[in-house]
């Protein structure tokens, strides 16, 4: 594509390495986060890629309009083809249904748990504006004024000697949730039946949160174990029959958006087969609560 071509908002195909090309979305550089910012490159625009929502720096040259007539070339040269990609196709379908800038932003950022960000990324920069410019530096925010004691506070406290957060359980069901997120059965076994299935959809997210996500420093190589032991426990459980993580735990815990994250963060490779696994067995679900939530915006208040 030719420079002047693509615009904030341009449907794009884009190959990085070996991979096929993948269809994207150009993004808008005022919504990316700092550590997407730091590998920007000279000439090269952001796109966010349909599927995983991960990003890439491209230069426009080696971008492909996405029009209709090559999404379907796209797709008829995907089913010509022996091991056929159900991820790229799943992207694809995603592309298809692409309508407007905002309500792809908008989406990627409640996918992570992150709507508030959004609100005040928006209020602070004025919304999504489709079909700007793409090389548009994000603006850089004023300097927040610190107290000394807010200053004396941090200085006092360095990252390695914070305490990390103590894990709340409903003292009924604590016995039960830990012995399952321990993989011992017996005698709690027939309390975790009764217990909320949500309280340990909870835990686990909180756990593997406060272990890899919200850190100042790298993760601990205990908290990297006991990551690893909730990850191994939900696959373990991702036949069971009735689903343990079902449609409402999904729902509440928000328990998928996390593993998202965790799949974006190409510091936890280590976790990334594990999370598209668990992803990928969810993705009926996650289907349904997004489709849940289309429906609920699109509902009056008086059909409601």
């Amino acid at each position: 594509m030719k420079v002047n071509d693509v615009r904030i908002g341009s449907l794009v195909l884009c190959k990085v390495g070996s991979f096929p090309a993948w269809p994207a979305v150009v993004f808008p550089q005022k919504f990316l986060s700092a550590d997407v910012l730091r590998k920007r490159k000279e000439g090269r625009v952001a796109v966010c890629f349909f599927g995983d929502g991960s990003y890439y720096w491209e230069t426009p040259d080696r971008l492909m309009a996405l029009t209709d007539e090559l999404a379907q070339k796209q797709q008829e040269q995907r089913q010509q083809q022996q091991g056929h990609n159900s991820e790229l196709s799943a992207a694809f379908e995603e592309a298809a249904q692409y309508t407007q800038l905002h309500q792809f932003v908008e989406e990627w950022f409640e996918g992570r748990d992150q709507e508030e960000l959004f609100a005040k990324l928006c209020d602070l920069y004025g919304g999504v504006d489709e079909g700007g410019d793409p090389f548009e530096p994000k603006p850089k925010r004023p300097p927040r004024a610190r107290s000394t004691a807010t200053t004396a506070t941090a200085n006092a406290t360095k990252p390695e000697d914070r305490e990390e957060p103590q894990l709340e359980v409903d003292p009924e069901v604590k016995p039960a949730v830990e012995a399952f997120v321990q993989g011992k059965s017996g005698k709690h076994h027939k309390r975790l039946d009764r217990a909320r299935r949500m309280e340990i959809a909870q835990l686990f997210r909180r756990r593997i949160q406060t272990n890899l996500v919200q850190r100042d420093t790298p993760p601990t190589q205990q908290g990297l174990q006991e990551s690893h032991r909730l990850f191994d426990k939900i696959t373990e459980n991702l036949n069971r029959d009735p689903p343990f993580f079902d449609l409402a735990t999904l729902r509440d815990s928000k328990l998928y958006k996390l593993l998202r994250v965790v799949l974006a963060d190409y510091n936890l490779a280590e976790f990334h087969a594990q999370a598209k696994e668990i992803l990928t067995a969810w993705s009926p679900l996650i289907l349904q609560l997004k489709t849940e939530k289309k429906r609920t915006k699109t509902t009056s208040p008086a059909q409601q």
